[in-house]
C-alpha cells in the first residue's frame, strides 16, 4: 500500500515539475500575457496598476528572449507589445522605456529587431497623450543619434520618418508649440548627422518633406525653427565643402521662397546669417563652395523681387568678393566676383529685351543697385593694385571671363555689361562730359550700345553722356 502512495507522490511531483518547467518557457509566458492583455482591454474602468504590471512583464520577457537569443519569440513579444499599445496600455513615461530597449538593440547590432520596435513606437504615438509629445520626440532623437553613431543609417532614417509623421499630424488646436519645436529640433540634429555622413539621399528626402510641411503650415514658430536648422546645416556643409549637399539645401530654400513660405523678414535674416557663415569660406581660395554661396545669395535676393532684400543680397555678395580680393588678389577671387557680374549681365539682357513689358520696375532698380556695387568693387580692386585704374580692372576681369571656355558663350553680353559699368562710371565720376574714355580700351570697341539702349537705362543721362565721346 505504501508503494502506491509513493507512486502517487512521484507522479504528482513530476506533474508539478513539468508545469513549473513549462511555465518558465517564453512561449507559455507570452500566451499567458496575451490572455492577460485581453482581460485588461475589456476592463472598465481601466486598471492602471494592472497595465503597468503587464508592460513591466513584457519588457522583462523581451530581455529574456534576447539573452537566450530566441529571435522568433522576440518578434512575437514585440507584436504583443504593439497590440498592447493599440489597446491603450501606455505608461506616462513609456517613450523612455522604448528608447532604452531600442538603444540596447542598436548597440547589439540587432537592426531588424530595432526596426520592429520602432514600428511599435508608431503604435504608441497614436495613443500617447499630447503632453508627452515632447518626451516622445526627444527619445526618438536619442534612438536616431545612437543609430547614426553606430553606423546604422537605416534606423536613423526610420526614426526621422516617425518624427515627420508626428509633424504631419500636428493640429494647432490640440498640440502645444513646444511639442512642434521639439520635433523640428530633433530633425535638425538628425539632419546634421546625415550631413556628417554625407548621405545625400537621406538629406534630400528630409528637405523635401520639410518643404511640404512648411508650405502647408507656414506658422511663425515653425519658420523660426526651420531658419535655425538651415544655419546649422549650412555650417556643416561649408565644413565638408560638399557641392551636392549644398545644391540640395539651396534648392530647398529657393523652393520655400518661391512658394512664399518665407516672409521678407525671414529672408533678410537668412541672408545675413549665410553671409556671416560664408565669410570664412571666401578666404579659402581652394573652396569649391565659396562661389556657389555668393551665387545662391544673389539668387535668393532676386527670387523675392523685394528691393530691400535684393540690396542686402548684393551688398553681402560684394563684401564676400572684396574679402576674397583683399586676401588672395583679383585673379584668385574672380570666381566670387563672377556671380555679381553674371547677375548684372542677365538683368541687362532682360531689360534690353523686354523693356517695360515684364517686371520693369524691379528689374531697373535691381540693375542699378548691381551697377553701383560693381563699380565700388572695381574701385576696391584698383586700390588693391595701387597703380591700376578702373579701366585696368575692367579689362582684367573681362580677360578672366573670356579666358574661361565655359563662359565663352556669354562673352558678348558680358562685354555689354562691362561697357554699361564704364559708361555709368564716366557719367558719375565728376569729370567734364568732353573727357573721353581711353581710346585703347578694348572693352569699348566696338560699342554695343545704341541710343535706344541708352534711353532704356533710366539711370544713364543721355544728354550728358554722348556715345561719340565714349570711344
Amino acid at each position: 500500500m505504501r508503494y502506491w502512495w509513493l507512486l502517487v507522490i512521484i507522479v504528482l511531483g513530476y506533474a508539478v515539475f513539468s508545469f513549473w518547467r513549462r511555465s518558465r518557457q517564453l512561449s507559455w509566458q507570452a500566451r499567458s500575457l496575451a490572455k492577460k492583455l485581453d482581460k485588461l482591454a475589456r476592463q472598465q474602468p481601466r486598471d492602471a496598476k494592472g497595465e503597468t504590471s503587464f508592460l513591466r512583464r513584457i519588457y522583462q520577457l523581451i530581455q529574456d528572449s534576447l539573452i537566450t537569443n530566441d529571435v522568433a519569440e522576440t518578434y512575437k513579444l514585440l507584436d504583443l507589445l504593439k497590440l498592447a499599445y493599440g489597446e491603450g496600455c501606455i505608461r506616462p513615461d513609456e517613450p523612455i522605456h522604448l528608447m532604452t530597449l531600442a538603444v540596447s538593440l542598436v548597440r547589439q547590432e540587432k537592426t531588424d529587431l530595432a526596426a520592429a520596435l520602432l514600428d511599435a513606437y508608431r503604435n504608441m504615438l497614436r495613443r500617447l497623450p499630447v503632453e508627452s509629445s515632447v518626451m516622445a520626440a526627444e527619445q526618438l532623437l536619442v534612438i536616431g543619434t545612437v543609430a547614426a553613431r553606430e553606423k546604422q543609417p537605416f534606423l536613423a532614417t526610420k526614426a526621422a520618418e516617425i518624427l515627420f509623421a508626428m509633424l504631419e499630424k500636428v493640429e494647432w488646436t490640440t498640440h502645444r508649440p513646444d511639442s512642434v519645436i521639439a520635433v523640428i529640433r530633433s530633425l535638425k540634429v538628425l539632419g546634421g548627422y546625415a550631413l556628417r555622413r554625407q548621405d545625400t539621399e537621406f538629406f534630400r528626402e528630409m528637405t523635401t518633406r520639410f518643404a511640404v510641411f512648411v508650405i502647408a503650415k507656414p506658422h511663425s514658430i515653425i519658420v523660426d525653427e526651420i531658419l535655425a536648422a538651415l544655419s546649422v546645416w549650412m555650417h556643416r556643409i561649408l565644413q565638408t565643402d560638399n557641392e551636392t549637399l549644398f545644391a540640395v539645401l539651396a534648392d530647398f530654400v529657393l523652393h520655400l521662397a518661391d512658394r512664399r513660405a518665407l516672409q521678407d523678414e525671414s529672408i533678410e535674416r537668412l541672408l545675413r546669417e549665410w553671409h556671416n557663415l560664408a565669410g570664412v569660406v571666401s578666404l579659402n581660395p581652394k573652396s569649391k563652395l565659396a562661389a556657389a554661396v555668393v551665387g545662391h545669395i544673389l539668387e535668393l535676393g532676386k527670387r523675392t523681387e523685394n528691393v530691400a532684400n535684393w540690396t542686402l543680397a548684393v551688398s553681402c555678395a560684394a563684401k564676400l568678393a572684396k574679402l576674397a580680393v583683399d586676401q588672395s588678389g583679383s585673379q584668385q577671387a574672380f570666381p566670387l566676383i563672377y556671380p555679381l557680374l553674371d547677375a548684372g549681365r542677365k538683368f541687362l539682357l532682360a531689360e534690353l529685351k523686354f523693356g517695360e513689358n515684364v517686371r520693369s520696375a524691379f528689374r531697373q532698380k535691381a540693375l542699378f543697385i548691381l551697377v553701383k556695387e560693381c563699380i565700388s568693387l572695381f574701385n576696391f580692386a584698383a586700390r588693391q593694385q595701387m597703380l591700376a585704374t578702373i579701366y585696368d580692372v575692367a579689362g582684367e576681369f573681362y580677360q578672366y571671363w573670356s579666358g574661361d571656355p565655359a563662359r565663352a558663350i556669354s562673352c558678348k553680353s558680358a562685354k555689354k555689361f562691362f561697357q554699361l559699368l564704364l559708361l555709368y562710371w564716366k557719367q558719375t565720376r565728376g569729370l567734364l562730359p568732353k573727357k573721353k574714355l581711353p581710346a585703347d580700351l578694348p572693352l569699348m570697341d566696338p560699342l554695343l550700345f545704341s541710343e535706344t539702349d541708352i534711353n532704356r537705362m533710366v539711370f544713364l543721362d543721355s544728354k550728358t553722356l554722348k556715345l561719340d565721346d565714349a570711344i
